[in-house]
């Protein structure tokens, strides 16, 4: 995780004194500047002084413009927080402030993960310029494997004291949330293909599905990775984690990477197929996914309500949104092809 050129505002005396008080050491020399290289919004790299030397850490303040509907940094703390004492590889959260008396906002600090992260400067994300696709096939390969593998460690873990649990457990909790993130943009009216496709998928929930849950990321994409040489040693970016079917992950992965590839000009040529990618994670956790095409509309609903979030905040009409949004075309896609799978 590294910081960008771009430095911030900020109350550097207040964070300097909340930050003495919660370390219960004194904090001088205060610098900070925004995260750069990924999506994470509101994140920004400190660096102080302490009498026992420097130190850095991340404060993560959501200010990400409404994309994230119902965002609550405290309850994003809680599950890194949580999940970590699990042995979740994610950073250790060191503090809280929920008043909003420090920042504005409910914000909290967590450990600084030396690494760095794949660009994602454009919508292009990796496929686009950068480092990653420089790389050789090999290598983009292996970080794919080891993004698959972090997941696995995180979908591993314990979820008995992860407060990520939605006000309805399951699938039936995560689409309603995402219901809710639609329609808090988007009158029924001007959504009826997002809002059907939202309907078939709670109507049409594989057997089973909730029986082994686990920590899902939610935006679970390899931008939202820190990594050390090419192997991936944080996750972070947890403002729509629940307890769930981990295969939502999985398919919102693989839907991400199909997105961004096509709209570069000349994408990476190293990320494993979609069936490469279900098979390892598949083996990796002794999980059987019999329904991919479902668990692939599932994650990807976040990204389709997201986008419709994002698109009217770029000021795309209303009236029209639901047309002009093309993730809502693949996921029909999806959920026709996971109906013929039922016959």
């Amino acid at each position: 995780m590294t910081a960008g050129e771009t430095t911030v505002d900020l109350n550097f005396t207040g964070l300097e004194h909340w930050l003495s008080d919660s370390l219960s050491t004194p904090v001088s020399d205060l610098k900070a500047a925004r995260i750069g290289g990924g999506n994470s919004s509101g994140a920004v790299q400190l660096e102080f002084t302490t009498p026992q030397g420097a130190r850095s850490l991340v404060l993560k303040a959501p200010n990400d413009g409404g994309l994230v509907f119902d965002c609550d940094a405290t309850r994003e703390a809680a599950i890194l927080k949580a999940a970590h004492l699990a042995g979740a590889p994610v950073p250790r959260v060191v503090v809280i402030e929920t008043t909003g008396e420090v920042v504005g906002t409910a914000s909290f600090a967590m450990e600084l993960v030396e690494g760095r992260g794949v660009p994602e400067s454009t919508p292009a994300s990796f496929h686009d310029d950068g480092w990653f696709r420089e790389e050789s096939d090999d290598v983009q390969r292996g970080i794919w494997f080891s993004f698959l593998d972090t997941l696995v460690k995180l979908h591993a873990i314990d979820t008995s004291d992860i407060p990520a649990h939605y006000s309805v457990d399951g699938v039936a909790g995560y689409l309603d949330y995402w219901r809710r993130s639609l329609l808090d943009a988007a009158a029924e009216s001007h959504v009826p293909r997002q809002l059907a496709i939202i309907d078939w998928l709670g109507a049409n929930i594989p057997p089973g599905a909730d029986d082994t849950p686990a920590l899902c990321m939610g935006d679970a994409r390899l931008g939202n990775a820190i990594l050390q040489g090419n192997d991936v040693r944080a996750l972070v970016d947890f403002e729509v984690a629940y307890i769930g079917n981990p295969a939502a992950d999985i398919g919102y992965c693989v839907m991400h990477e199909a997105f961004t590839r096509m709209l570069s000009q000349q994408p990476a040529t190293g990320i494993p197929t979609v069936e490469e990618t279900w098979d390892y994670w598949e083996a990796a956790t002794g999980r059987t996914v019999f329904d991919r095409s479902y668990w692939t509309a599932l994650g990807a609903t976040l990204m389709c309500v997201t986008a419709t979030r994002a698109m009217l905040k770029w000021g795309f009409p209303l009236e029209t949104i639901d047309n002009d949004n093309i993730v809502v075309a693949e996921l029909e896609g999806l959920v026709a092809g996971a109906t013929a799978a039922k016959r």
